[in-house]
């Protein structure tokens, strides 16, 4: 029997955020439509893997709590038929905000989601109208409040540092705001300039200037600190969780096991194969309703150089780091001979211990570096 971890990605949106390089529509017609085109979806992996579990099903985005809870109720259903979704799973939602009343909250408890995580990003107005949120720190705060008389018992809060016009002061202030709301998980992000974004633009253009590298670092590290000290584990460079509750979805990434993605631009592993869909809502609807394949773009079979790469990328992101035993059964050849040069280079941000490596919180901040200098000894 395969065990996979379910993505589900939900591509709408009202609006596209600056800083967004996801897969995401405003177009709300197409919304039915891909609710049927993925009902189709699920009955074509189902058939594929007829005797598949579940162990987590996450619905992404996009928007997510924009989608009617009609469509969420259908989705689930069409889920619970076709898999067998493991008796505790977590099953996750991204929300805005702005899209979670009371009432919408209910449906999601009695529809089966167990988990909320909250794109607030940020409790500052000047902060929130720079990132082009389409909510205010009064809807934030409004929207954990009704998570929790919802009955959620299991809630995760967004947080996004390094903006142009942030000090360490006024981050340290949303820290604070959403520790007061003591969530069971918080995810904290750096502002990155991605290539396909509007806020890309704005930087070429010389309309925006980046964020200090040594201010962001004080941030993150300010971020470990405050969080770690007030309880949370910081068990992957942008994550921090109370005691069992970290994300069992996204942990299943870094550790390497199986998961499908559906939707438009979804991606899926098993077997040391990947493989995408297409990034269009309408290629996407059309070819499931036309030829019930499935929408996949594009698959490649990873090479071991490509499992070698795999492992590093995703263990060094982890607390617990790399297990050497393990690499060394994927590569075949010596660890510390194979990356002598960059365990020298970064040895001020690397921690060797056990069998494992694993980075420091200076290492975490530098961890796309770091990464750099192993991929090029391969």
């Amino acid at each position: 029997m395969a065990e996979f971890g379910l993505y589900i990605h939900i591509p709408f949106c009202e609006r596209v955020c600056i800083y967004c390089d996801f897969y995401v529509t405003t177009a709300r017609k197409h919304m039915d439509g891909f609710t049927q085109a993925l009902m189709k979806e699920i009955t074509l992996y189902a058939q594929r893997y007829p005797d598949a579990s579940l162990r987590t099903v996450y619905f992404g985005g996009g928007t997510p709590s924009y989608l009617p809870a009609e469509n969420l109720n259908t989705i689930m259903n069409q889920l619970r038929s076709s898999f067998d979704i493991n008796q505790n799973a977590e099953i996750t939602l991204e929300a805005n905000p702005n899209n979670l009343s009371y009432d919408k909250l209910r449906d999601l408890r009695d529809i089966g989601i167990n988990r909320l995580s909250i794109g607030v990003q940020s409790f500052r107005e000047e902060d929130l109208k720079f990132l082009t949120r389409n909510h205010n720190s009064n809807q934030a705060s409004e929207s954990i409040n009704y998570t929790r008389a919802a009955g959620f018992d299991n809630i995760s809060i967004d947080l996004i540092f390094g903006l142009p016009e942030q000090t360490l002061i006024t981050w340290e202030q949303s820290i604070a705001e959403a520790l007061a709301f003591n969530p069971e998980h918080v995810s904290v992000y750096n502002l990155t300039v991605e290539e396909r974004t509007h806020l890309n633009k704005l930087v070429q253009q010389k309309k925006i200037r980046v964020q200090d590298e040594e201010i962001e670092r004080e941030m993150f590290l300010k971020t470990v600190q405050t969080l770690t000290k007030a309880g949370y584990e910081h068990y992957e460079i942008s994550n921090y969780a109370k005691p069992g509750f970290r994300s069992q979805h996204n942990s299943s990434y870094w550790q390497g096991l199986s998961y499908l993605g559906l939707g438009p631009s979804a991606h899926s592993f098993h077997d040391e194969r990947r493989w995408w869909n297409v990034r269009d809502i309408n290629k996407y609807i059309e070819i499931l309703n036309a030829d019930g394949v499935l929408p996949i773009d594009m698959t490649e079979e990873l090479n071991v150089q490509q499992e070698c790469m795999e492992y590093i990328f995703l263990n060094l992101r982890k607390k617990e780091g790399l297990d050497i035993g393990e690499f060394e059964k994927i590569g075949g050849f010596n660890f510390f001979e194979t990356f002598k040069n960059p365990l020298e280079k970064c040895k001020e941000f690397i921690i060797g211990d056990n069998g494992r490596v694993r980075l420091s919180d200076k290492g975490f901040f530098l961890y796309n570096k770091i990464c750099e200098e192993f991929v090029s000894a391969l």
